[in-house]
């Protein structure tokens, strides 16, 4: 973001804390404003706990990480024991698809 998309001034980096959590985002020098791109308001939304139910720590296991998947997305994917979970390399992340191997 170049620009504030209110009075379309120049905008530069900043950091705040809101409800404890350091943000990143932009503010504009003109008008004021801030805006946070929407993967820091999701971040900000799970550590605070408003997306807890689809979120997941990620855990050490020797030299593994391990991570649940939510009951409910479970059911819905219908994933059983012995099914494959293949992970895709995407842009911004991770892609997680099942294989079902019966």
């Amino acid at each position: 973001m170049e620009r504030c998309p209110i009075c379309k001034s120049h905008v530069s980096r900043f950091s705040e804390a809101k409800e404890g959590i350091a943000m990143r985002g932009w503010k504009c020098g003109k008008c004021g404003e801030s805006f946070f791109p929407g993967s820091e308001m999701l971040r900000f939304e799970i550590l605070t706990g408003r997306r807890r139910d689809l979120a997941r720590k990620i855990r050490s296991v020797g030299n593994s990480k391990v991570v649940t998947i939510p009951e409910k997305l479970i059911a819905e994917a219908k994933v059983h024991s012995n099914d494959i979970a293949l992970f895709e390399r995407v842009k911004g992340g991770l892609l997680l698809r099942i294989i079902h191997t019966h």
